[in-house]
């Protein structure tokens, strides 16, 4: 009887689940959404702040995505991840995919992040060092071998002998931090707009950009393998998607890059983290892009940047500039970005 009794009073419940199920699919109730794994380019900080506010908006779930944010230590390592199928997405500075190209690894830029290029060398305010060209007789930290390479080119293209310098390997870009914070060098070959709101408490600084001594190749890209751009096409427009309207949200109130940046970044500072977010934002669009879309890519970035590379002798083979990057996310046309970039 208790069994009985238990059946009639159970069944209309379970009716009314199933009922409900039924009109959540029938409405379109989001499935399972579908891993993603996103590596950044180096120490997180408030320059990824998109990221994290797209995540903490719940705006990748709006899309189906479940995003993993992966923190890396430089753009080659997070181009390394993606080769190897450990990372499904991806950001790094767009010299990276360039010389990797000419190595024979290939990555495509699916969206533009930063079009300018946010690479250079912070030196103290207190010094002497205005320009590339006095980077002559100076102990530099640099955090790889190609962006020592890379670093000799602009210097030679400026008339500085490169050998007069000393240059200091420090990989990590923690350590590289806080060694110029020190005052361990004259100067450190880093992403200025992540640096200098960094440094500045330790040691008062400025910027060389590389930008304005002849390599204005595009910054920061978003990246995937041709492979996942071929078969996942919908992963990378939707995760864009989310990316730019985080991004927009963040051009309305600046200050959510702090409270994004530190709720997923063990150790964030919240005003360091709005302060390198709006460090950045000046890079976002190339001059190439103005009054453009942004996210979409500039041809025309990329062939310049290609030929100063190989005139420089830092790409050595036939690097086609035209598969270094991809705006099929945002073809024919779309509303992966409704944002414009400054006319």
């Amino acid at each position: 009887m208790v069994i009985s009794n238990f059946k009639r009073s159970f069944a209309p419940m379970l009716l009314a689940a199933f009922s409900m199920l039924a009109i959540g699919q029938a409405q379109g109730s989001p499935g399972p959404l579908t891993p993603v794994k996103y590596q950044i380019a180096s120490i997180p900080g408030g320059i990824d702040a998109p990221v994290y506010l797209a995540k903490m908006r719940g705006l990748y779930e709006k899309e189906g995505l479940d995003v993993q944010i992966v923190p890396g230590r430089t753009s080659q390592d997070t181009i390394n991840s993606l080769i190897a199928g450990a990372a499904t997405l991806g950001s790094s500075l767009g010299i990276n995919v360039i010389l990797s190209a000419d190595k024979g690894q290939r990555v495509v830029a699916v969206g533009a992040r930063y079009g300018k290029n946010v690479f250079g060398v912070v030196v103290g305010k207190d010094s002497n060092i205005h320009t590339i060209g006095d980077l002559t007789k100076r102990n530099i930290i640099v955090p790889g071998a190609s962006y020592e390479n890379v670093l000799k080119m602009v210097l030679k293209k400026n008339g500085v002998d490169p050998a007069t310098n000393h240059y200091i390997m420090v990989p990590n870009p923690g350590a590289m931090v806080s060694s110029y914070a020190s005052g361990q060098s004259d100067g450190a070959v880093t992403v200025v707009p992540w640096a200098l709101p960094r440094v500045d408490a330790k040691r008062a600084s400025r910027g060389l950009l590389f930008a304005d001594f002849g390599v204005p190749e595009p910054g920061y890209v978003y990246i995937a393998t041709p492979e996942t751009l071929k078969n996942h096409p919908d992963i990378v427009r939707k995760f864009l998607h989310a990316t730019y309207e985080a991004s927009r949200l963040l051009h309305t109130d600046p200050k959510l890059a702090g409270d994004a940046t530190v709720k997923f970044v063990p150790g964030a500072d919240a005003a360091t983290s709005i302060a390198q977010f709006e460090a950045a934002v000046p890079f976002e669009c190339s001059d190439a892009e103005k009054g453009k879309p942004y996210g979409p890519q500039s041809l025309s970035d990329w062939q310049e940047t290609v030929r100063i590379y190989k005139e420089l002798g830092l790409v050595t083979t036939d690097v086609n500039p035209a598969s270094l990057f991809s705006n099929a996310a945002f073809e024919p046309s779309s509303e992966v970005s409704v944002e414009k970039c400054p006319a």
